[in-house]
């Protein structure tokens, strides 16, 4: 994926990232529904608090959508374990996402491994160093896998997918879909609307600052990472 800017973001058309106008038409019309039709959750799951319930629902719907393109495109897709050249950026995070893995983290009262900058075998791509930041993620472990993986925020998990991009524009991760399918091929139930996405987010921010009294400032990943260790 291209390098983010300081908040975490990155430029449209280039991956995962927020955008400055929305797309329109019948692609984001249908994103919008996979995002946003269900009913808010009454509670969230057992453990969990409340304040973080709408954003757990929308980590699902993101989740449930990643599910229906890899089952349907799995054959276009590169994103496999040990795969680490988006792992490799310096990324910022709300303060709802922060404070989420920052609570998963505290409950299990768990030791990272050092963030490792080896590169694993899936890694061995000719775009590889293209795509790559100078630094590992501070929560990426051995072999290449993600140690906050089962909390881990939004840009994270919509890395890779076809995306909706600004002015209707379509985009994926360059190792993905470069074969006889291209993301061009895709119908409009396989993007993923980062208007709509990131329109979400911010929603779900807003509504936990103000009922938590929690900074608004974005948090970065080493930081985080930085305040765990020294826990």
């Amino acid at each position: 994926m291209a390098s983010p800017d300081r908040r975490g973001r990155l430029p449209a058309g280039r991956g995962v990232a927020p955008v400055g106008r929305s797309a329109t038409g019948g692609a984001r019309r249908s994103t919008r529904r996979l995002l946003v039709a269900s009913p808010p959750v009454a509670a969230p799951p057992c453990g969990v608090p409340q304040r973080f319930a709408y954003y757990r629902q929308l980590l699902a719907k993101v989740d449930t959508h990643a599910t229906h393109v890899t089952a349907r495109y799995d054959a276009s897709l590169y994103c496999q374990v040990g795969c680490t050249a988006c792992c490799r950026q310096d990324l910022t995070v709300t303060r709802v996402e922060a404070d989420h893995i920052a609570g998963w983290l505290a409950e299990r009262a768990t030791t990272l491994a050092v963030a490792s900058d080896e590169r694993g075998a899936a890694d061995n791509h000719r775009q590889f160093l293209a795509l790559a930041g100078p630094r590992a993620c501070a929560f990426l472990g051995p072999s290449g896998r993600c140690q906050i993986y089962e909390v881990r925020p939004v840009v994270c998990r919509s890395h890779g997918l076809p995306l909706l991009a600004q002015d209707g524009l379509r985009d994926c991760c360059p190792l993905n879909f470069t074969g006889t399918v291209t993301v061009e091929d895709l119908d409009a139930s396989a993007l993923l609307n980062l208007d709509t996405l990131n329109t979400m987010l911010g929603a779900i921010d807003h509504a936990y600052t103000q009922q938590t009294h929690r900074p608004t400032e974005r948090v970065s990943l080493r930081d985080l990472r930085r305040q765990h260790d020294a826990s």
